[in-house]
């Protein structure tokens, strides 16, 4: 869910849309958390706080995607649908991994290795290996996206995923 779909579908989405808008839209993330916690983790606290954001929330998804506009200017359908399913995928993983991975107890490193071998083999079909091998005469190009990217980026904020997880809950 955070490692594949995720990716793939934001991919889709920001091939359509233009990536402000996809990353707005993307902010149903926490509504997907919120309403799958008040429908799988009845130990989480909700308070009209956290009521008031989901209403919130859903209405400036709604604003932002202008499901009414028809015709030139309307965001692409396919696009807005592609990053709410990535949004999904990324808010329900929360309430997955509170309920489910988090109660085994294994180490955030090992979680963060065993989510990112399993994207790298759920992945393969879909990579885009010409992309990658055209890095290889760029060294700096390819440390870039390795330690960068890999590492620092995705890496980092997995980890981070866990820890939040484990310490706050959905």
């Amino acid at each position: 869910l955070t490692a594949s779909l995720y990716f793939w579908f934001f991919k889709l989405g920001i091939d359509r849309l233009d990536s402000g808008i996809a990353a707005a839209i993307s902010g149903v993330m926490p509504v997907v958390a919120f309403i799958g916690t008040l429908l799988f983790l009845r130990d989480e606290p909700v308070n009209r706080a956290k009521i008031g954001g989901l209403v919130l929330g859903v209405i400036g998804v709604v604003l932002l995607a202008q499901p009414w506009v028809q015709g030139e200017g309307a965001r692409n359908l396919w696009g807005v649908l592609a990053v709410l399913l990535a949004s999904c995928c990324l808010g329900g993983s929360f309430v997955y991994a509170r309920k489910f991975v988090v109660p085994l107890g294994l180490p955030v490193v090992a979680l963060a290795t065993y989510q990112f071998g399993l994207a790298t083999l759920t992945m393969l079909p879909v990579t885009d290996f010409g992309a990658i091998l055209a890095t290889l005469d760029r060294p700096g190009i390819l440390a870039g996206v390795i330690i960068g990217n890999g590492v620092l980026g995705s890496g980092v904020a997995v980890l981070l995923y866990y820890v939040l997880v484990q310490e706050w809950g959905a």
